[in-house]
């Protein structure tokens, strides 16, 4: 029996960016990178899918009957399949290396802001201030947690006795008849805890507002929603973002190497059939390497979802600090309504004993 068993057939419409435009991988956007991503590890897992199926449908025309899978074509499934998740993890380190790279350039800008203004800030009026933005929960839901409840949902299997044991094989928690891209928009749902199904524009759409206290979008912040000493701490301290950021990527890793530990392990109890070469054998390891293949999938497309998570994630603490900064900016030397403007002779310190004649020096007439 074939992993395809010449009655299945490539599902070309199953891709987890059923219904989302894309950008090159040059723009600077965290999202549209994630996106990218994601694109290329469907095709890869296509082009994977295909070349199965091509072999068999081969074999199928000359003989009549299915591909069987010996030692060296089952060992050759394993390697593409492992190397197809080892290339999603250097897709996602790429992704959390380039945002740390700017987090650590930010950062260090932000720091050295707040460090010489903090005290005009502390000093600045709130009263009547007018700024729309979102209040944000950067924590409402990370690439673990997502992973840890899509395995839930969908069964996925937690060690190779959860496919190799007749009573507990891996079937996944689907309706029959489900494609899979029914699947993927099951799993995005699962990943926010939900149950239903999101497409994948839906599923980014959820993600945006749940990290934004469910808002879609800005409004004007009341006056007790500004927290003086909250940004003031949050824009001084990036390497606090980023010790979050890169346990998500450990975690990431984590599950990614977890799943090729098993698929190694799977390989090796493959092997140990020929031993005892018959009809029965060759029939069960066609059965284990359907089981096999549509776990492969069912992982890339949640390591996919994790990947969006991990994204919105960042995007999240981006804006988060775009907003403080910007109310920061408005708050120095900022008095109540009506009152005068007042500024700390501190504010010209950088500018030795002539503050105007340093502004026109620096300043170019274009």
């Amino acid at each position: 029996m074939g992993v395809y068993s010449m009655q299945s057939i490539i599902d070309e419409s199953a891709s987890y960016l059923d219904d989302v435009e894309f950008v090159d991988n040059g723009i600077e956007d965290v999202m549209e990178s994630a996106l990218h991503n994601i694109y290329e590890s469907d095709q890869n897992l296509h082009n994977m899918m295909k070349g199965i199926g091509v072999a068999e449908l081969a074999i199928f025309e000359q003989t009549g009957e299915d591909m069987v899978y010996e030692a060296g074509t089952v060992s050759s499934v394993f390697e593409r399949i492992k190397s197809a998740l080892k290339k999603i993890w250097e897709k996602i380190k790429s992704l959390f290396t380039k945002f740390f790279a700017k987090l650590r350039s930010y950062g260090s800008d932000d720091k050295a802001f707040v460090s010489k203004y903090q005290k005009q800030i502390l000093a600045g009026s709130t009263k009547d201030l007018k700024v729309k933005g979102f209040k944000y929960d950067t924590d409402a839901v990370t690439p673990s947690g997502a992973w840890a409840s899509m395995s839930k949902a969908a069964g996925f299997p937690q060690s190779p006795d959860g496919i190799l044991n007749p009573n507990g094989a891996y079937t996944l928690n689907i309706q029959k008849g489900d494609t899979e891209t029914d699947i993927n928009d099951k799993l995005r749902a699962a990943a926010l805890g939900q149950s239903g199904d999101f497409t994948a524009s839906e599923f980014q759409k959820e993600l945006y507002e749940k990290f934004r206290n469910g808002e879609s979008k800005p409004d004007t912040l009341e006056e007790n929603d500004i927290k003086k000493g909250e940004m003031i701490q949050f824009l001084g301290n990036s390497s606090k973002i980023e010790r979050d950021l890169n346990k998500d990527m450990k975690d990431t890793k984590s599950i990614i190497d977890k799943y090729i530990k098993i698929f190694n392990s799977l390989e090796k109890e493959f092997g140990k059939y020929n031993k005892d070469e018959n009809e029965k054998v060759t029939e069960v390891r066609g059965e284990l390497l359907q089981i096999v293949t549509k776990l492969n999938t069912h992982i890339n497309a949640a390591l996919g979802i994790c990947q969006t998570v991990a994204a919105a994630r960042m995007k999240a603490f981006n804006d988060k600090r775009g907003l403080y900064k910007s109310i920061c900016v408005k708050l120095i030397g900022r008095k109540a309504k009506n009152e005068g403007y007042e500024y700390d002779e501190e504010d010209y310190q950088s500018y030795g004993e002539s503050a105007l004649d340093a502004i026109f020096a620096n300043t170019k007439l274009i």
